[in-house]
């Protein structure tokens, strides 16, 4: 029995040796790097909203590289964790840490409609991870929109319409008119809410009081210091206006320059006059002659 043992004891000491080759002891396999994103649900056209990332796993720094849609403009975060970059709407997040949460600002597109976003996370082995959570945001104009609702089913709803820029070209300093049609279209009177946006930020903001059925045009008026083209939203419609440069002034006219003055030739003045007073004299003398 003890010879037949020590026969096998060779191969069972090879076996083991494989196992150990092959799970090294102590040896775990790294987790993979995870990144969720949190979008709402819809915005209004030309909005700014957050979208939150929570990012994990990454090892001793990462990277989130977000892609937005087209139309769609990163604005910024508060977050004093990442580092900023962006490559057109690519925006990119390093951290140095495993994990990180943040909150970046987007403005939505002018149009409406369903956009998506796409990004990916990379951990210290910069070996990518497709970012989950929400893809998908709508941007919607939400007209008509209840501002009040009273007892029952009465209620004011109001739509905007007929969005005005005039003129659409300026010079520097020169205002320009921006006026835009509220409706009431409810059953009730109510009030409504009317913003103008000037390349995404708030430029001013009216409130307009309506009975039900009535409308009202709300106007704003603006001037820039600054020559280029500039994009309005006001309530979800969009258009633009241009700020051009003033125009150099006409030059002066010439001064006129009145003709030199000749000077006086005295000389020749003063033998003409005494010319004149020797022939005086001598026709003086000839006639007091003939008298006598």
């Amino acid at each position: 029995m003890k010879i037949g043992n020590k026969k096998f004891l060779p191969i069972v000491v090879a076996a083991l040796l494989a196992v150990a080759l092959v799970f090294p002891a102590g040896v775990v396999a790294a987790p993979e790097a995870l990144a969720t994103r949190t979008l709402p649900a819809s915005v209004d056209p030309g909005a700014d909203f957050g979208v939150g990332i929570e990012a994990s796993g990454c090892g001793s720094f990462g990277q989130v590289m977000e892609t937005l849609p087209t139309s769609f403009s990163y604005v910024g975060t508060d977050s004093t964790d990442v580092n900023v970059t962006q490559d057109g709407n690519t925006v990119s997040f390093t951290f140095m840490a495993d994990a990180v949460s943040f909150t970046y600002t987007v403005t939505a597109s002018a149009t409406a409609g369903t956009y998506s976003f796409s990004g990916v996370v990379k951990d210290e082995d910069k070996i990518e991870y497709t970012i989950g959570g929400d893809t998908e945001i709508g941007v919607t104009v939400a007209h008509p929109e209840v501002e009040r609702e009273s007892s029952g089913l009465t209620k004011a709803a109001f739509a905007t319409s007929n969005l005005s820029i005039s003129p659409s070209e300026v010079n520097i300093g020169e205002e320009v008119t921006i006026s835009v049609l509220v409706t009431n279209t409810g059953n009730a009177a109510g009030s409504y809410e009317v913003t103008l946006k000037i390349d995404g930020a708030v430029e001013a903001t009216k409130e307009v009081t309506l009975n039900a059925g009535a409308n009202k045009e709300v106007t704003f008026t603006t001037a820039k210091d600054v020559a280029g083209s500039y994009s309005v939203t006001v309530n979800g419609h969009s258009g633009s206006f241009s700020i051009r440069q003033k125009p150099a002034p006409p030059p002066p006219p010439p001064e006129e320059v009145p003709p030199p003055v000749k000077a006086i030739n005295w000389p020749v003045l003063g033998g003409i006059i005494a010319g004149v007073i020797v022939v005086g004299v001598l026709i003086f003398l000839l006639a007091r002659r003939r008298a006598y």
